[in-house]
């Protein structure tokens, strides 16, 4: 017989006792965790689905009208209500649980009489809010020097780490190149760019690494010239302040010191070259393999007193050296060196036919013979320097179809510059020569006309044959 009905009706006996037991109400023993355990919500947030347990006896069976506590174990978060009085299924509801703000496992602590439960969530990140610098990034280095990978942390609106997020980076102008623009962040939220080689720009460099919509910072690199004998890269735009010290490059044949700087060349080009400095520096560019292309030492041909030293060069695609070397022996100091794409045929000083422009294995220059530029043969002429050494064999092509193109090559070593070969046509079309040096140093091509006063467009190539 059921004894709670018994209890509840007339039928009251004095062999049994109301309330389930011997002589009380019925007692809570445990506390079961029916639904809502092990949920997971962003830190900061209300977990979705509400908690429900259920308190029982020590038969299993379900007690209502039961108080209950419940209270925020571990994480800090919240609840709408820690007070509660079980159901008549002996349910007890949580319906507000905020999560704190930090990631990870959180717990709540549920008493009842003697008996506990525990319930556990895990909060995670948020959405990236935040990005900062890493303290270990490098703060200087030598222009042209691949950095140890700089890197972020992204974090949420609580500064969790937010974990497997793309981040993008990018540098900006005359701030080199990356190895790689983006990276995704690991379980620390930490993401590195793959590699920094820092641009030519002496001073502060600069790179942006952004995280999703709005989240930014800037990495800044202090850019120097490196000491002692090391070359550096310089790019075409970008001005290098530079500064020649005891223990700089030396070349012995020359008793002069100098500093060396890389350019890649992507494809062909022309630019102008500039050095400001004392009286006397020089300026050099070579190939990447020691070939010299053009040259400007101080002599009658290049004034010792011009300044700034003023060159242009057509170079095919490649990699070359750029030299400046100091004035005297004993005189480090600073220079300005400016390579920049202002390359013309205009001539400034009509006497000397400058700024010179040097020509090489490879050149091609496409350009519109005018009048008043220099004169040789006659009142419209443009002029190249090219450099060959004793044996090498170059082709050179005169191709235009504005005029009777008139080709000539000649010994740039002597006030008197005899020709040493030729080509002239009658008609538009192409002049071309081929020459075998016979010494070193200084050869001068010579553009112009059949009648010596023609203009029009032109390409001039350089080969070896």
């Amino acid at each position: 017989m059921n004894l709670r009905l018994l209890c509840s009706g007339i039928l009251l006996a004095s062999l049994v006792s109301c309330g389930g037991g011997n002589d009380g109400p019925a007692v809570v023993s445990s506390i079961n965790v029916t639904s809502g355990n092990n949920q997971t919500a962003v830190a900061g947030a209300k977990v979705a689905d509400p908690i429900v347990l259920t308190l029982v006896d020590a038969g299993g069976a379900p007690v209502g009208n039961a108080s209950a506590t419940a209270a925020v174990a571990t994480g800090g978060g919240a609840l709408g209500t820690t007070a509660y009085t079980s159901d008549s299924a002996g349910k007890v509801t949580i319906s507000s649980w905020t999560l704190g703000t930090a990631a990870g496992d959180q717990t709540l602590s549920i008493t009842s009489a003697s008996a506990k439960a525990t319930v556990t969530a895990k909060a995670t990140a948020g959405a990236p809010s935040k990005i900062s610098a890493l303290p270990d990034n490098v703060t200087s280095g030598n222009i042209g020097a691949v950095l140890a990978a700089p890197g972020v942390t992204v974090t949420d609106s609580n500064n969790n780490p937010v974990a497997n997020t793309a981040v993008t980076f990018s540098v900006a102008a005359n701030s080199g190149v990356l190895a790689g623009t983006t990276a995704t962040t690991n379980a620390a939220g930490v993401a590195r760019v793959p590699g920094w080689t820092l641009g030519p720009a002496v001073g502060v460099q600069k790179l942006t690494a952004k995280a999703g919509t709005s989240a930014s910072v800037d990495i800044a690199v202090n850019a120097t010239l490196a000491a002692g004998c090391v070359k550096q890269p310089v790019v075409i735009g970008v001005p290098v302040a530079g500064a020649w010290t005891t223990d700089d490059c030396s070349d012995t044949a020359l008793a002069r010191l100098y500093d060396e700087y890389t350019l890649k060349l992507g494809a062909p080009t022309s630019f102008r070259a500039k050095v400001t400095a004392a009286s006397g520096r020089q300026l050099r560019i070579f190939t990447a393999a020691g070939r010299v292309v053009g040259e400007m030492p101080s002599d009658a041909f290049a004034p010792a007193a011009l300044n700034p030293l003023e060159l242009q060069y057509t170079l095919p695609a490649g990699d070359f050296l750029v030299r400046v070397y100091t004035p005297s022996p004993a005189a480090p100091g600073s220079y300005t060196l400016s390579l920049t794409d202002d390359f013309s045929n205009a001539i400034s000083d009509a006497a000397t036919c400058r700024p010179i422009i040097f020509a090489t294995f490879g050149s091609t220059v496409t350009q519109n013979l005018k009048a008043g530029n220099c004169s040789f043969m006659g009142d419209n002429e443009d002029r190249l320097v090219l450099l060959l050494k004793t044996g090498e064999t170059v082709s050179i092509s005169l191709a235009t179809t504005a005029f009777s193109p008139y080709l000539i090559l000649r010994d740039d070593r002597t006030p008197t510059s005899p020709a040493v070969a030729s080509a002239r046509r009658t008609s538009p079309g192409t002049a071309s020569l081929t020459y075998t040096a016979t010494f070193d140093g200084f050869h001068e091509i010579i553009v112009t006309s059949n009648t010596f006063v023609e203009e029009g467009v032109y390409t001039v190539t350089v080969t070896q044959p």
